[in-house]
């Protein structure tokens, strides 16, 4: 009998694989252009010009608010989040938020707060800009940053001028503007317009009339009238 023996080599071979990337999602850009009005006329500021449902006549002197976590509403999950926050001063002729980076789409909602939120809402988490510092709230009130002032004057009963100073801040304050329909396009390495205006008289309206006389001209301490103007501030802004 004879034992065949089979030695068998075995040969390691290194080989060189090359990996291919993904190439990178298609973007483009929105630009939120954002005006201000009451009832449908652009807001000019100091003048007795405007009243609300509750009959308030008043004037505005100042509108100074935040914005942030813009969302937009895809099909699907198909949905883009821009958390940066943008400081609005309404009495800019010209206001443009730029949304950068929007994943190629289309889109049919948008959404945002108005404020921020509790992760940042603490004293110098955002920049130290001038803005910025004037919009804190009181550390002994709870601390963060005002999410809205809305300031100026009304007439009381006896047709004296009061001042007003709508103002809130603390996070259960922070207002949740409801989706805004609007079919939104992003097309690659383009940038999109789209135009909200904000109704100051809905922060007086809807769902509770808010009124100067009984409610208050000054709101900040006073949690039921900053709540009252929370929950109205959910519609403040529509699609022009």
């Amino acid at each position: 009998m004879y034992l065949s023996m089979v030695f068998i080599t075995i040969v390691s071979c290194t080989k060189t694989q090359t990996i291919l990337e993904e190439p990178a999602a298609p973007k483009g850009n929105l630009n939120i252009q954002i005006s201000h009005e009451v009832d449908g006329k652009a807001l000019i500021f100091d003048s007795m010009l405007y009243h609300n449902k509750a009959n308030n006549f008043y004037s505005v002197s100042r509108v100074n608010y935040y914005i942030s976590n813009v969302k937009l509403w895809g099909k699907g999950n198909n949905n883009y989040l821009f958390d940066s926050i943008m400081f609005i001063d309404a009495s800019l002729k010209s206001i443009n938020l730029n949304v950068s980076s929007v994943p190629v789409g289309n889109y049919q909602f948008i959404s945002f707060n108005i404020g921020i939120d509790a992760a940042r809402n603490i004293h110098y988490t955002i920049p130290n800009s001038p803005e910025n510092i004037s919009m804190l709230w009181p550390d002994v009130m709870g601390g963060g940053y005002h999410f809205l002032k809305l300031e100026g004057k009304y007439l009381d009963s006896l047709n004296n001028e009061k001042g007003i100073a709508i103002h809130i801040g603390l996070n259960s304050s922070l207002v949740y503007q409801n989706p805004i329909i609007k079919d939104i396009n992003i097309a690659e390495s383009k940038t999109t317009n789209l135009s909200l205006a904000m109704n100051l008289n809905e922060w007086f309206t809807n769902t509770y009339t808010f009124n100067f006389e009984k409610d208050g001209n000054y709101t900040m301490g006073d949690s039921t009238a900053m709540n009252h103007i929370k929950n109205n501030g959910n519609d403040v802004f529509y699609a022009k």
